[in-house]
């Protein structure tokens, strides 16, 4: 007959001053500070293998301080998941569940960091061909219950980790995290591998307090900086590229996306803004128009559009080539006007439309039934006598 189990035996404790980043490169060195530090003597490390063990401990500030302070210096692996599995939330400080929460973040990046370990040992044994990284991805997806996609980024993560043994480290420690490592380690248009490198082992020490699309940036400016003839030359190419595109939505809406130059893109941002600031503006009562302003903002979009179909006009002030499209709206939709807009200088020669100064920017009336397709085609752009038109 079997004795009496003998009891867990507690984590051995860990102390301030035990030396957890040796071996670790300062890259991969997990910052610390922002755990408050504990004025007096008291051993972080039995403190933590005291709560470990269920023994009664008061947690007053000095205790809770140093109990903080040495998790906050452990790097992420499986001894910082052994102490946390270990302790039980209600009878720590504050401190030290912000420091507990820190934690297991540092022990997701391990865990992460050692699972491109063996995502790219699969990969290798499949050959590193795109053909074998894709099939991979697929059965990396299949297995987790997910799609071919998230294998994907799995299997280029290890990729950018195998490239990148800086990142690597600094995700194992949990210095960074996925989100991060994968920032750093994709590489920059317009950088080499070797300038790539360099930008990412400069940015390395201070990764940790920057948020992604700060990191983000720091490599774009980089980009520009090494290479300013090839970012111009990427900016042509994109400008080329831009576009408009309506993609319908449920509940018979609509989303519009337009891949514009920045510049181009913070003049309609500015406009938009004006126009609904200045309708707010107008409205003495809210009770009257309780719209928010993003409805406004919306609003306003969709009424610019609407005044150079209404005028029967190309923006030169030149009368439609072809007739526009009939303007329709849901019948469910208010028929509010956010504001007005004061038409352009024109000529009787050029516009023919009866003078609509300022020009109303009402829906079409209640009742209004929407053409299924449109009756023609609507340029708003007149050409100029002389030069091509723009692309």
């Amino acid at each position: 007959m079997q004795g009496p189990a003998a009891p867990e035996a507690a984590p051995a404790p860990v102390h301030a001053g035990t030396p957890s980043h040796v071996g670790v490169p300062p890259h991969a060195a997990v910052p610390v500070g922002a755990a408050p530090s504990p004025a007096g003597a008291v051993d972080g490390g039995a403190v933590l293998a005291a709560l470990a063990a269920g023994t009664g401990l008061a947690m007053g500030q000095e205790v809770d301080a140093a109990a903080a302070s040495t998790l906050e210096a452990m790097p992420g692996g499986p001894g910082l998941a052994t102490v946390l599995a270990a302790l039980t939330p209600a009878g720590l400080g504050e401190a030290t569940v912000v420091e507990v929460i820190a934690g297991l973040e540092r022990v997701a990046s391990w865990a992460m960091s050692l699972q491109a370990r063996y995502v790219r040992e699969l990969t290798d044994r499949r050959g590193r061909t795109d053909r074998a990284a894709t099939a991979a991805a697929a059965e990396i997806g299949v297995r987790l219950g997910s799609t071919a996609t998230v294998g994907s980024m799995k299997v280029n993560l290890a990729a950018a980790l195998d490239t990148f043994p800086e990142v690597a480290d600094a995700l194992t420690t949990g210095r960074l995290d996925t989100r991060k490592a994968t920032i750093l380690s994709t590489r920059e248009p317009g950088l080499s591998l070797d300038e790539h490198r360099r930008v990412t082992t400069a940015l390395l020490p201070e990764a940790h307090r920057l948020t992604g699309p700060q990191l983000r940036a720091r490599l774009r400016k980089a980009a520009l900086t090494l290479n300013p003839t090839a970012a111009a030359a990427r900016h042509e190419v994109e400008h080329a590229a831009r576009h408009v595109t309506i993609t319908p939505a449920p509940d018979a809406m609509a989303v519009v996306t337009a891949y514009l130059r920045a510049d181009h893109a913070q003049t309609v941002k500015h406009s938009l803004d004006a126009l609904a600031h200045a309708a707010m503006a107008d409205v003495a009562d809210r009770a009257e128009d309780p719209r928010t302003m993003d409805q406004v903002r919306a609003d306003a979009f969709v009424d610019l559009f609407s005044t150079v179909l209404d005028r029967g006009v190309d923006l030169a002030g030149h009368p439609w080539a072809t007739a526009p499209a009939t303007r329709c709206r849901s019948p469910s939709a208010p028929a509010r006007s956010w504001g007005s807009i004061t038409a352009p200088p024109t000529s009787a020669a050029t516009d023919p439309s009866p003078p609509t100064s300022p020009v109303s920017s009402r829906r079409t009336p209640p009742g209004v039934a929407c053409s299924p397709t449109p009756t023609a085609r609507s340029p708003i752009w007149a050409p100029p006598a002389t030069g091509p038109a723009p692309t």
